[in-house]
């Protein structure tokens, strides 16, 4: 009887969703914080984080520059999207600015295609001091878009400073 008990805690237990956690960028002298849902099994990258959804129809990096390296981390993120295989309609796209926690922020989306049809490209540059820039890279499915919007605005709300 113990082990059907342990057995079924067991199943219950890998039924329950992962726990989001909570990463403090950049990793040498912390300003800012994201939180990124523990079900997209996010890993750490050269200058921050990066996931893919559960059901990998959406990718997200947030990562840190210096005020003056955004243009390369931008570069650099444009031709990671490239090598891909992404192909963004430069025509399409849009900007807006607003504030998020109190970081001015700056939002670029285009769409495009990948090797699977039509996709979106969303770049979100934070402010987060003089000298210290977030970028957040969103790359989705029409199809991720609709199942996974609702968990990119937390990711996009979580950012805070420290």
């Amino acid at each position: 009887m113990k082990t059907f008990i342990a057995a079924i805690a067991v199943c219950c237990g890998l039924a329950l969703p992962a726990a989001a956690k909570t990463y403090e960028l950049p990793d040498a002298n912390p300003a800012v914080s994201v939180t990124l849902p523990g079900k997209w099994k996010p890993s750490t990258v050269e200058h921050g984080v990066e996931a893919t959804s559960d059901d990998e129809e959406t990718y997200v990096a947030v990562e840190t520059a210096t005020a003056k390296g955004v243009e390369a981390l931008i570069d650099d993120d444009v031709q990671f999207l490239v090598d891909q295989g992404v192909t963004i309609k430069k025509a399409s796209q849009q900007t807006h600015d607003t504030t998020i926690n109190g970081m001015p922020c700056s939002f670029i989306s285009w769409s495009g295609t990948d090797k699977d049809g039509p996709t979106s490209v969303t770049l979100v540059i934070f402010g987060v001091t003089d000298n210290l820039v977030l970028l957040m890279t969103a790359w989705s499915s029409p199809a991720g878009d609709k199942a996974n919007g609702a968990e990119l605005e937390k990711i996009v709300s979580s950012i805070k400073r420290r």
